[in-house]
């Protein structure tokens, strides 16, 4: 019995636009801030203040924002 290779993995594309850097997120985070909800952006900075990860925290405001239907899903 004769076996088909694999295919091989597709590639996994970012998106439309290449990946940010850690700082280049932070920066995009706390310009974020002054279009937020207040006690969104109030968390955004003092989680950013704790230096906690950028990924994370765009993550959770991603999130926060679907949650309150200001994004759609």
């Amino acid at each position: 019995m004769k076996v088909m290779p694999r295919k091989p993995p597709r590639p996994r594309a970012g998106g439309a636009f290449p990946p940010l850097s850690d700082q280049e997120l932070v920066e995009f985070l706390r310009e974020l801030t002054g279009t937020l909800p207040d006690d969104l952006a109030e968390q955004v900075h003092t989680a950013l203040e704790r230096g906690e990860d950028p990924g994370g925290v765009a993550r959770v405001v991603r999130d926060e924002l679907r949650s309150r239907g200001q994004i759609p899903s």
